[in-house]
Order: structure tokens, then sequence, then C-alpha cells
């Protein structure tokens, strides 16, 4: 019809990164996918981690190790990401020198791509700004890459915020059609209160 292009299915990209980066657009830009979002991110992990043992010294050694690892931040970013985008990946940097483990980066899932065998990660590179530069591959021990809502078989998650993508194009288009109606009403209901003349007439 005429009006295909106003179907909100029509909207709805097929390709997984195309996906990811029109959920993260939502969840910056609509504040009740925002809000279920940062609920359900609450609800997983609560405000902060924390690490309990009865032994007071590996207690102690773990918040050292956990600080100095940043994992409250780490993990915090990793599920927003793995709610919103369906997917979420980290990796591991060891000092060249000693082999000590230095950090662990949480990596943006948009620029990574992931090969999955017998539903078991075998290779993740990254492309860090996708201009045609050389991957960065990653060796077995240093990836860490998770998937959200997925058959077994699929090398990529689905975002909780896929669901929503319906609901949000309506309300964008209901909100430009209030938009709409507000201008329409706005000139004579100002000439109504203060005066003046609208078309032909004087009020």
């Amino acid at each position: 019809s005429a009006f295909y292009q106003q179907i909100p299915d029509d909207k709805l990209p097929g390709a997984w990164l195309e996906r990811a980066a029109m959920a993260w657009k939502h969840y910056r830009e609509e504040p009740f996918v925002n809000n279920i979002i940062n609920l359900w991110r609450v609800f997983a992990i609560g405000d902060e981690i924390q690490i309990i043992s009865d032994d007071k010294a590996v207690q102690s050694e773990a918040s050292d190790f956990a600080d100095k690892m940043k994992l409250n931040k780490l993990v915090k970013d990793m599920i927003l990401l793995l709610l919103v985008k369906g997917e979420c990946a980290a990796v591991k940097l060891r000092d060249r020198e000693s082999g000590a483990l230095e950090k662990i980066v949480c990596v943006n899932p948009n620029s990574v791509e992931v090969k999955y065998e017998g539903g078991k990660l075998v290779e993740m590179k990254q492309y860090p700004d996708r201009s045609g530069s050389e991957p960065i591959t990653f060796a077995p021990d240093q990836m860490f890459h998770l998937r959200r809502n997925v058959s077994r078989d699929d090398d990529r998650g689905d975002s909780m915020v896929v669901a929503a993508f319906k609901s949000v194009e309506l309300m964008k288009d209901l909100r430009k059609a209030e938009r709409a109606a507000a201008k329409r009403l706005a000139s004579p209901m100002r000439f109504i209160k203060v005066g003046g003349q609208f078309g032909n007439k004087v009020i």
C-alpha cells in the first residue's frame, strides 16, 4: 500500500550489527527502555559486587584483586551490553615479561567478530574502527564472550530491547502526530488568549 513505510516491522533491521546499534540508540534515547534495562541490571547484580570468605586473608586478597581489575565496573558494563546489545565480550591482557594478569577489558561487541564450533568459542577478532584496518586476533585464553537468548547454533545474541522495537517505533510515530497537532492548536490558542488577527478575523 501507499503507507507500507509506516509499518514498524519494515524498520526492524535483519543484520545483528544493525539490530545492536538500533538497540543501543533506543537505550540512550527512550526513557522507558533505559529504565527497564537499568532495573534488570540492578536486579541481576545489585549496587555492587560483594566478596565474602570465612578466611579474612583470602577475602582481603580477593578484594584487592577485584579493585585492581576494576571488576565491579567490568561486570556492570558487561551485563549492560548483554541486555542491550544481546552479547558482551572481554579480553584478558597480560604483562609481556612476567605473564601476570594486568587488566580485563570490556570490549564493544559491535567491534568483534566471533566464530563458534559446536557451541564453543574458537575465534574472536576485534575491528577497533571498522575502517579497513587489520583486526586484532585474541588467543583462546584471552577471550570471553557471552550471548543472551540465543540458540546453540547461532554465533550472535539477541538484545532484550528487540522486543520493544515495534512499540518504540509506534511511540515515535505517535509523538510526531502529537507534535503536529500541538503546532496546529498553538497559534489559535495564543490568539484567543492575547488577541490579534487570525486569518481575516480580529479576535
